[in-house]
């Protein structure tokens, strides 16, 4: 009898501590996958600065740089290569904070600067608000990113 009961307590043990362990570890690897996530993010954006010290002539994607000017056809085809990397950086940031991850406070503040940064894409480029309505339409992207961005074409009206 005493043999069980020890036999239980040791059961009940190991299982107690399997719990707190599993507990920690899971809380250790959302931390973990937030900042290795969130580094990604900011070295997307730091490629895309770079992209923009680089090739100045990616400036022309904004209207107000453009003012009129006439593009080439081989201007034209960089800045719409230039957009759908930027879209397709936008579609993993926005596939982290909807899918990925449960939101914190952190988290809304974090997706609340890229949603401003997508928003001012759409409101400031013609150019991309076009290719934006053409890759929504032709399924390019996950259903509810191209809602997402028929959402922030709508914005802009």
């Amino acid at each position: 009898m005493e043999s069980q009961v020890l036999l239980l307590t040791v059961t009940v043990l190991s299982l107690v501590n399997s719990v707190l362990f599993t507990a920690i570890l899971y809380r250790y690897n959302r931390t973990n996958l937030r900042a290795v996530a969130r580094q990604e993010h900011r070295r997307s954006l730091t490629e895309i600065d770079l992209l923009l010290l680089q090739h100045d002539d990616l400036w022309l994607l904004w209207d107000d740089y453009r003012a009129g000017a006439e593009l080439d056809a081989r201007q034209r085809m960089r800045l719409q290569g230039f957009v759908v990397l930027v879209l397709n950086i936008y579609e993993g940031v926005y596939a982290f904070y909807h899918h990925s991850i449960r939101q914190d406070a952190s988290d809304r503040a974090l997706w609340q600067k890229w949603d401003l940064m997508i928003g001012g894409l759409v409101r400031h480029s013609s150019l991309a608000r076009g290719l934006i309505a053409e890759q929504t339409q032709r399924h390019s992207y996950a259903a509810d990113f191209r809602a997402y961005l028929r959402g922030k074409l709508g914005e802009v009206g």
